[in-house]
């Protein structure tokens, strides 16, 4: 855009604003629905296979380990493809790469389902693995780019819903389709499900242009500011303008840095790096409580299987409930504290500790229960806002690669979790392996709110960029013109 130099500040912000708003449409809702319906065929693709592993135990003959090794392998090849992946979802469409992922990804289901033997199958997971990343980077993307900054956390607070409901149907449609048709069945129909996600991806959805929504935000503070609506808090993202002026970022073109140099670009965000530890810490906890809970209320209490389940499908539900509320919650302050959603966030986990510690510490069923139903309740109070902090510190053109590295590390954490419980509780007891590592979660609420002294300022530092990057190209389709 151009700037008039003989116009006065204010009139030259509101000029700009207003022809980036003229560029960026209301987008509909049904984009955000359309990614949720999308994450969670994808997600549950993931636990179709643990719902039938019965039944390919009796169809090849194998045993236990080597159907845990379908599992680590595609999960290990899955995490691998996520860095090349996520440069991609920075590079090219978002959504072009989420639809034609899905044609590889819906082969690599039928071809599980067609197995003849058990070395066909690992190679189909293998393949499902390799290709299983096209959606993970490019979804938050995707997002970040429909939907205004004050709203990311009721658009990531949904996002996450989509994914939990995607694992709890694989495990429910997986077992409702094998008992009805076989268990090969299930992988055609989860394979034919992934075409139809193409052609309704392809069909449905546009690809945004980067950045807008942060270029708008970061002009609309800067006029506020001048009118005198912000509060303190805001009006510090206006005064970061200067500082990425000075900082020495400002001499590149997103849209052609190299690895090296957009690595060196991310790792300097300090905001994203606590948001990212704080999530792989409480991703860690969660895992391990989805995988132990059920054992430590059988072991502890004598319940039955279907009670201890019903107990942890509690957890699930209130973890949902959380999730909404946080991202109401982050989104309603944003406006008048934009470090209320570290707040939030932070407070919620240092909470949640509080009720892990006496669900596992008392004997009580009647104070156990309510107890476990508050921690999954806490626990999700700080994904949206979470979740919505991580887009709004990073340049759009960074998000795909920076969004493969949180997954990177949330897999880490998931993966570890059931290890290290497991072999605290072969030492200790159940119990106190679970009260060990409880205190986790509590520390990585201190460290979200660590971020309350980093986020405004480097989320003034991307929007200043991501407005920049927009003066950029409408400099060279000038000089074009």
């Amino acid at each position: 855009m151009k700037v008039n130099p003989e116009l006065p500040e204010r009139e030259r912000l509101q000029s700009d604003l207003g022809r980036l708003r003229a560029r960026f449409p209301a987008h509909p809702n049904r984009y955000l629905y359309v990614l949720v319906a999308v994450g969670a065929v994808d997600a549950a693709d993931r636990t179709i296979l643990s719902t039938v592993f019965e039944d390919v135990k009796r169809a090849f003959d194998v045993s236990d380990a080597k159907l845990g090794l379908l599992v680590a392998a595609y999960s290990v090849v899955a995490t691998l493809s996520l860095i090349p992946f996520g440069w991609a979802a920075d590079r090219y469409s978002r959504v072009r790469l989420i639809a034609l992922g899905f044609i590889p990804w819906s082969i690599a289901m039928v071809w599980t389902g067609a197995a003849t033997s058990f070395a066909m199958m690992f190679v189909a997971r293998l393949f499902l693995g390799s290709i299983e990343a096209t959606n993970g980077p490019s979804t938050p993307s995707l997002l970040g780019d429909y939907y205004p900054v004050a709203r990311r956390s009721r658009m990531f607070g949904t996002a996450a819903v989509g994914g939990l409901v995607g694992t709890v149907s694989g495990l429910a449609a997986g077992g409702v389709i094998a008992s009805l048709a076989g268990w090969r069945m299930a992988f055609f129909v989860w394979g034919g499900l992934g075409f139809v996600c193409a052609a309704v991806v392809v069909r449905m959805l546009p690809e945004p242009e980067r950045g807008l929504p942060d270029a708008i935000h970061h002009l609309e503070t800067q006029v506020a500011a001048f009118d005198g609506r912000n509060e303190p808090r805001v009006v510090l993202a206006r005064d970061t303008t200067s500082e990425a002026s000075a900082d020495r970022s400002v001499d590149h073109d997103y849209r052609h840095l190299s690895v090296r140099d957009a690595t060196r670009q991310i790792v300097r965000v300090k905001t994203m790096w606590i948001v990212f530890v704080a999530g792989a810490v409480s991703e860690f906890t969660m895992s391990g409580l989805g995988v132990w809970a059920p054992t430590f209320f059988r072991r502890y209490y004598g319940l039955n299987a279907a009670a201890a389940g019903s107990l942890v499908a509690l957890l699930a539900m209130s973890t949902v409930v959380g999730i909404m509320t946080g991202a109401r919650l982050g989104d309603r302050s944003f406006a008048r504290d934009p470090t209320a959603r570290i707040r939030i966030a932070g407070v919620a986990s240092m909470a949640s500790f509080g009720a892990l510690f006496v669900a596992f510490r008392f004997d009580s069923l009647p104070l156990v229960i309510p107890s476990f139903v508050a921690a999954g309740f806490l626990v999700g109070v700080p994904m949206a806002p979470l979740g919505a902090v991580g887009l709004d510190v990073l340049v759009p053109q960074l998000r795909g690669r920076a969004s493969a590295v949180r997954s990177v590390l949330r897999v880490g954490g998931t993966a570890a979790a059931p290890l290290l419980f497991g072999y605290l509780s072969d030492r200790h007891g159940l119990r106190s392996a679970l009260l060990l590592t409880m205190p986790a979660i509590f520390f990585a609420g201190v460290i979200v709110l660590l971020a309350v002294w980093t986020y405004v300022g480097d989320m003034g530092r991307a929007q200043a960029e991501a407005l920049r990057q927009h003066t950029l190209q409408d400099a060279e389709l000038t000089n074009l013109d």
